[in-house]
């Protein structure tokens, strides 16, 4: 979805014909049409580069030294990187 329609949209695009294809779906009730809307907009998203096949699982291992202070674990990958109250105990 669009920068504007998501906070979640990390690749901060603008893309109307996406977020059409992603409301149509979200309203669907027929299980074959929002197949194929959900195939419409993965291909669109893919072949304009938006996003990709993930290759990390979905596993996030975080370590850090005992050292480091400050420090709060997100729960994603994109977010809450925020080093301003991060510091080293020495």
């Amino acid at each position: 979805m669009s920068a504007g329609k998501s906070a979640q949209s990390v690749s901060r695009h603008t893309d109307a014909i996406l977020d059409d294809l992603f409301d149509r779906q979200a309203r669907s009730i027929n299980p074959l049409v929002r197949k194929r809307l959900v195939h419409q907009f993965e291909t669109r998203g893919a072949n304009a580069g938006l996003f990709g096949p993930e290759f990390c699982g979905g596993d996030r291992t975080v370590v850090h030294h005992r050292r480091i202070k400050g420090w709060e674990l997100h729960p994603s990958h994109f977010t809450g990187f925020d080093f301003v109250d991060v510091w080293l105990d020495e």
